[in-house]
Formats: structure tokens, sequence, C-alpha cells
């Protein structure tokens, strides 16, 4: 018996310099590029050429194109999964399968990228329930399309952005109260309720999803994650590290080395 949902592969490719030429069979897809361009097509079609932030999703049938090789590539976030719940998902007025156009522009795209590393930091851990939930929440964000910011919160996103973009580097305040043109009460209201997190913490949490990226990437040591995440204490790596994703960096590591065995 089919089972009611489950899900497939997942990751997260900062630079992604890919061409994706396939059919995926019995599974449906979310696709989110954070920034950068790329080209898209389904089934030969001409080629779109797409530029983030813009989320899209594939669905068993079609052979679908995309990608760009050339460098600096893009920020790719994916997860694919399948299912009775899956199948009734896109058979309902959720997303459509017959559109010519199956991608949205994100017009809040941290808000997306933080819900988009919080699923796949679910699945990490093997918690497809809450997983699931989130997905919803995603494609219902693709499916609503929300409006453009406006031109302040245009400016905290990119803000926001760079520090995910660099998240080793040493970011402050000041410096984001200057690009946004705003006093310093000010901005931290804002740039929390743009984020949802205070300042410190969004760093903070910048700093741990690129180091979750580059533990499941593998190839290097904790303590060269660590530096590569601008935390030279290892100890508080390891602290910070444990808070954010729920266990310490070595378990994180090993889980998914049993995974991928």
């Amino acid at each position: 018996m089919t089972s009611l949902f489950q899900f497939s592969h997942f990751n997260h490719l900062p630079k992604c310099e890919v061409w994706v030429d396939a059919v995926y069979d019995g599974l449906f897809a979310l696709n989110y590029a954070h920034d950068g361009r790329f080209f898209w097509g389904r089934d030969g079609g001409e080629l779109r050429e797409l530029v983030g932030p813009v989320a899209w999703w594939t669905w068993p049938g079609p052979r679908y194109t995309y990608g760009c090789k050339q460098p600096p590539g893009w920020d790719h976030y994916y997860v694919t999964f399948g299912g009775r719940w899956a199948e009734e998902l896109f058979r309902s007025s959720w997303l459509s399968t017959n559109t010519a156009e199956p991608f949205r522009p994100i017009a809040d795209p941290i808000d997306f990228c933080l819900k988009m590393t919080h699923l796949q930091g679910l699945l990490a851990q093997r918690d497809e329930a809450r997983a699931w939930a989130v997905l919803l929440g995603l494609l219902l964000d693709v499916r609503d399309n929300r409006k453009a910011p406006s031109s302040r919160e245009q400016r905290l996103q990119d803000f926001a952005n760079a520090i995910r973009r660099n998240p080793q580097r040493v970011w402050t305040e000041e410096a984001g109260m200057r690009a946004c043109a705003l006093s310093r009460p000010h901005f931290r209201r804002l740039f929390r309720e743009e984020t949802g997190l205070p300042f410190q913490q969004f760093c903070t949490r910048a700093r741990m999803d690129l180091a979750a990226t580059l533990l499941r990437t593998g190839g290097q040591t904790i303590q060269e994650v660590s530096a590569r995440c601008g935390v030279s204490d290892i100890y508080q790596f390891y602290r910070q590290f444990r808070k954010h994703h729920d266990q310490p960096p070595g378990e994180y590591q090993r889980t998914l080395r049993l995974e991928q065995s």
C-alpha cells in the first residue's frame, strides 16, 4: 500500500552549477532558487531564463531541464516527496500540474528561505510528520504569491540576504542601520519583524545553517566547519549547533553518513 507521504531527497547547494535533464517517476518536488540565474524548460520546449528568488514545482511524467553551469551558479534548495497525500495535493487546487509556467517569484525570500532551511533540518532529524506540515506551509506561500515588499522591507531583506550569503563575516547592527537608513531602535524592531529573529540570533542561525550544509556536503572536519562559519571557539560552535539543530555536530554528521551508506 502506498504510504500517505514520504520524503526522498533534499539538499541545499549554495553555488549550484549543474544541469538537470530528468523525468521524476513517482516523485514531486519543490525547488527554490534564493538568488542567481538559471534556465528552465519542460518536455523539450523553449528554455526560460529565471532569476531568484523564485520557487518551482515538478511532478511525475514530464521531462524537466533546468540549470546553469556557469559560475557563480545559483543558491538552490530542493526537496522531493511522494505518497497518496502528495498525489491528492497536486490533484487539488493547491498547485496545478496543467500550468505552462509552474514557478512563482517569492515576495518574502528571507521568510521562505528560513522555512526551507527548517524543513531540511527536520528531514535531517527524520522528523517527517513535522516536515510535512512545514512543506504544506511552503506550498501555500508559493500558491498565494504574496505582495511585493516595500522599499524599506526590500532594504532589510537585502541586508539579511547579505548575512545569509556570507554568515562567516562579522556583522554589526551599525552596518544594518547604515544600509537601511534606520535608527538603532527602529532597525532592531523592523529587523525582527522582517526575519522573525533578533539581529544576533539571526546571524548565529545563518552560521549554523551554513554549518549544517557543510556537514551534509562532507569532506571537512568539525573544526574546519567551525572556522569556515566564522566561529573560532570550537566549544561555542558545539553549543550553538546543538541549540539550533537539536544534536551535536558530530552526531548530526554520523547520522547523515549512516543514512547515505
